[in-house]
């Protein structure tokens, strides 16, 4: 059914089938770091809507997703309307947001990031 579910803790299967069944994620909090799941979410074509911040490393504002500050409540509440409603915006951000994942955020690009970093001593 339609509606917000809070789920916790899923076993990989099921949370590939609540990905699938999801319309997109929304996840605006400025308390996260790289946030593994946003790329979780593009991989499986959805957009995200996330706070300005570590965020932006991952989702871009107006391509793969929307970034609002959390604060900002009808920002905010105009985003996830926004989000709800229209499918074709919605679902083009989805299909650009598993393009960048493609390009960008492989594990292969992921290990070469992380060795180029190590190899100039850290961040």
């Amino acid at each position: 059914g339609a509606g917000v579910r809070f789920t916790g803790m899923l076993p990989p299967a099921r949370l590939a089938a609540a990905y699938r069944e999801s319309a997109f994620l929304a996840m605006p909090s400025s308390g996260e770091g790289f946030g593994l799941v946003y790329l979780e979410a593009m991989q499986m074509g959805k957009a995200c809507l996330a706070a300005p911040g570590a965020a932006e490393e991952i989702v871009e504002d107006g391509v793969s997703g929307v970034i609002v500050d959390p604060a900002d409540r009808p920002a905010l509440v105009a985003a996830l309307v926004r989000l709800f409603t229209d499918a074709g915006w919605r679902d083009a951000l989805g299909m650009a947001g598993r393009r960048i994942v493609q390009a960008r955020f492989t594990p292969a690009h992921l290990a070469a990031r992380l060795g180029a970093s190590l190899e100039q001593g850290g961040p």
